[in-house]
């Protein structure tokens, strides 16, 4: 039966296997995929998110120490957006992948662009 089915697919005719919508099966462990390339960059997130707050709470505790304090703050506010934008756009890029492929590709740039 696959055997025939094959030559029923013509040369022109390209159909991804690894893909959701032609192969409903691998829909759970697309998702499974998914949802470990969010937490993944979600816990780097975290990481440098606590670095932003740190820094908000040392210059906030010790403002004496720094000749122009609100830049220091600036930078604190700056770094958490950054990384909750950064987190957002990630999970935009990875809910609109078909492959899991294509998942994994998406949570290797973004976990690089999170990291520099």
């Amino acid at each position: 039966m696959l055997l025939a089915s094959a030559y029923l697919i013509s040369a022109n005719d390209e159909i991804n296997i690894y893909n959701v919508s032609t192969n409903p099966n691998l829909a759970v462990p697309l998702y499974i995929c998914m949802f470990w390339a969010c937490m993944f960059v979600h816990f780097n997130c975290i990481c440098t998110m606590r670095n932003g707050m740190k820094m908000l709470q040392h210059v906030t505790f010790h403002s004496d120490q720094y000749q122009h304090p609100g830049w220091m703050i600036f930078m604190g506010v700056f770094l958490c957006i950054a990384t909750f934008f950064c987190e957002v756009v990630n999970i935009i890029n990875i809910l609109n992948q078909s492959t899991i492929q294509g998942t994994a590709l998406g949570f290797a740039a973004f976990e690089v662009f999170v990291t520099i």
